[in-house]
């Protein structure tokens, strides 16, 4: 999985040996009936600059993308709940994580917000985790990141969340699939979105 990684780093344009350890290098062991993932998050020098790379990843492998024209990725219309100023925000390092992608199945990200402890919301290291899975986002379909804030440039300022979801038709070669990334309201609920959680290191 660190290949993996690293490697989508690389075609970014970036060497991964640049980037300093948070934490430690050797990846989390999680039983996989668990539904636990681990995903190696790395962190470009701003917050939209990660974003751009983690969908350019997914682009790829996907092979579709379609992305809402009003989703900028500048500081002024995307950021992190627990970070509105970017100030906590740890350019040029990476991190294992651990992330439950099924975790909230059918609630909110108004709700999962508020009965949830800040440092556990799920943000953009679950773009990396479906970039480093592909099979997690083709099972679970959807996910809305309740640690992302968004604004759309669509002259309404309304603050909603970052949701990736995904489409598949069709079998073996033949399959047609598309990830899309858009805002989304963060009242909205239904029983295909999930709000991925971090897991805390045993």
């Amino acid at each position: 999985m660190r290949e993996v990684a690293d490697n989508q780093v690389r075609r970014a344009g970036f060497n991964p040996e640049e980037f300093a350890w948070i934490g430690d290098a050797t990846p989390p062991d999680h039983d996989s009936s668990q539904g636990i993932g681990a995903a190696l998050h790395y962190r470009l020098p701003t917050f939209g600059q990660s974003v751009e790379m983690l969908w350019e990843q997914l682009v790829g492998i996907y092979k579709n993308g379609s992305r809402s024209r009003y989703l900028l990725s500048d500081s002024a219309h995307l950021w992190d709940l627990r970070d509105p100023i970017h100030r906590l925000w740890r350019p040029l390092t990476r991190e294992w994580v651990s992330i439950n992608p099924a975790a909230r199945l059918g609630e909110s990200v108004e709700w999962t917000r508020a009965d949830s402890k800040p440092h556990l919301l799920g943000g953009i290291e679950t773009l990396a985790l479906a970039a480093q899975h592909p099979d997690l986002l083709r099972q679970r379909l959807s996910f809305s990141l309740p640690a992302v804030v968004c604004v759309l440039d669509d002259g309404r300022s309304l603050q909603q969340t970052l949701c990736l979801s995904y489409l598949g038709e069709g079998e073996g070669e033949d399959r047609e699939e598309l990830v899309v990334l858009e805002g989304c309201p963060i009242q909205r609920a239904n029983k295909v979105w999930s709000c991925p959680m971090r897991v805390p290191p045993r």
